[in-house]
């Protein structure tokens, strides 16, 4: 303490300090008391006006700094006990076992000391948790919890990124880049790059607007070839412009028809060629299915009894070398677009669906093979069909069709299966049915058939079935000139308005396998 306040000076000073304003003490007039450890100040000189001073004030004034020097002091002895105490007790805690023993003669182990109120907030700052500091804790936690939250922050924002500069699946909701400011300059750059290609083909008769209406099925089947096909593999500069309207056509099907819904997908809309499209049987297999190619190109497509549901889009006819396509047994409705594109088409089945309205006019003169029965279609069948010449076989059964045109049958010279059962037909028989020489199968049941049969039929000696059963306006007798159709098999001729014998015409030899006729008059 002496050490501190060994100068007279600076006690002086404090005094000087506490003294009321307007007053100054004279140096060594007062003198600081014994028991702190100063000496006493040499008496004053002996001035009137300073010793008037000393006897009126002085002892207040020494109480007064006494005083002042007795708190702070106190207090400052105060605090350094303190903290001595306190690093002592957290010294000895530390060495300390968890759990003391007694001592050999029976002493109770020392209790530790109770902490008091003063002592409180320093313990609790050393008190530590698995060696490690209390505060050393706060700032460990404290940074694993910014960590975690600029990671939360960059997932954020990376996932925000690619949900506004690339659009979503075409399933979803799809922005189109020509009015949505979202889509990032590449992906429009990449939309019109295959616009340019294959824009002026793939939009065909109808409006631009189609390819900005997110709803249309046009506008999906091309967001997917530019955002989920072409532009995320980066290859669509290595396809030719025809590989890149088939992926567009498949995909209008796909989309057209809920391909979501099919019961088999066949890797429709996978990112591999579309060749690869299929259940991966051959196309020359029953069980094929899916789109198969010859030399790179789509030939083969064949969905059956899939699913398909809606229309059948006119982007069907894109697909230039197109030689097979059947579609049986699906829920396909509306009619049938323009295949007059389709000039390599062979095969068109599409029977056991909802189809309705007119049949096509515009077909391919390539195909030889064409099956729409089971379907509601309407009207007459085309005459501009006669230019399917190379047509040998016809199903038209269970539909709603009323005229039989001649005019188309004469051409068709290789015709060998028609099927016309269960129609709406009126009128004759056509005669021009005796030109077509090569028929084996001839189905008319079921329709309105009236009038005489033709003679012209007796040319067809290749002819192995003929039913006429069920068509109760047909009269008259069997012509005796249809005893030359010795390749004849099956004659159903009951349920009509026919009269006469057939025995001279199909019972002098035997070939007929089975024959089914009306009795009329004696046995």
């Amino acid at each position: 303490l002496n050490s501190e306040f060994d100068d007279e000076a600076q006690v002086q000073t404090l005094m000087q300090m506490t003294a009321p304003r307007g007053e100054r003490l004279v140096p060594g007039s007062i003198s600081p008391p014994r028991e702190y450890g100063l000496e006493e100040a040499e008496p004053a000189n002996e001035n009137p006006i300073v010793a008037q001073l000393a006897h009126d004030d002085v002892d207040d004034i020494a109480a007064r700094v006494t005083e002042r020097l007795e708190r702070r002091m106190t207090e400052r002895l105060k605090r350094e006990v303190e903290a001595r105490m306190a690093l002592e007790r957290a010294s000895q805690l530390e060495q300390a076992p968890e759990h003391p023993e007694a001592s050999s003669d029976g002493t109770p182990p020392p209790q530790p000391n109770i902490q008091t109120a003063e002592e409180a907030p320093l313990a609790d700052d050393n008190f530590k948790i698995c060696g490690i500091r209390r505060t050393c804790w706060g700032l460990l936690l404290t940074a694993l919890f910014l960590v975690m939250a600029a990671a939360v922050l960059s997932m954020y924002f990376y996932f925000s990124d690619n949900s506004f500069n690339r659009p979503k699946s075409p399933d979803y909701q799809l922005r189109a880049p020509t009015i949505s400011p979202t889509i990032g300059p590449t992906s429009e750059d990449e939309w019109m790059r295959i616009m340019d290609r294959i824009g002026d083909t793939i939009v065909m008769d109808m409006d631009m607007d189609v390819f900005d209406n997110e709803s249309t099925t046009q506008y999906k089947a091309f967001s997917w070839l530019v955002y989920d096909d072409s532009f995320e593999s980066g290859q669509s500069w290595k396809l030719s412009d025809q590989e890149l309207i088939e992926r567009y056509a498949l995909a209008v099907v796909y989309f057209e028809g809920l391909g979501r819904t099919w019961n088999r997908q066949s890797n429709f809309l996978e990112i591999v060629s579309v060749c690869e499209w299929n259940n991966g049987i051959s196309s020359q297999d029953d069980n094929a299915e899916g789109v198969y190619c010859s030399d790179g190109t789509v030939t083969f497509i064949q969905l059956v009894e899939n699913g398909l549901k809606g229309q059948l889009p006119k982007e069907i006819s894109l697909l230039k070398n197109l030689q097979h396509l059947n579609l049986d047994g699906n829920m396909l409705y509306g009619e049938i677009p323009s295949l007059s594109g389709l000039t390599s088409l062979q095969v068109l089945w599409m029977s056991s669906n909802e189809l309705t309205g007119p049949l096509p006019k515009a077909l391919p003169s390539s195909i030889a093979n064409l099956d729409l029965q089971e379907n509601s279609f309407l009207g007459a069948i085309p005459v501009e069909w006669q230019s399917l010449t190379d047509l040998f076989f016809l199903g038209l059964r269970l539909n709603d069709l009323t005229s039989l045109p001649g005019e188309f049958l004469q051409p068709l010279s290789n015709l060998r299966y028609l099927d016309l059962e269960g129609n709406e037909l009126q009128g004759t028989i056509p005669t021009q049915l005796g030109s077509n020489t090569k028929l084996e199968s001839l189905y008319l049941e079921k329709n309105r058939l009236s009038g005489n049969l033709p003679t012209e039929l007796a040319s067809l000696t290749n002819l192995s079935e003929l039913l006429l059963y069920g068509n109760g306006r047909i009269e008259g007798t069997v012509p005796k000139e249809y005893s030359q159709l010795t390749n004849l098999k099956f004659l159903w001729i009951h349920g009509t308005d026919l009269s006469g014998s057939i025995d001279d015409i199909f019972c002098v030899e035997d070939f007929i396998q089975s024959l089914s006729a009306d009795c009329a008059g004696d046995p």
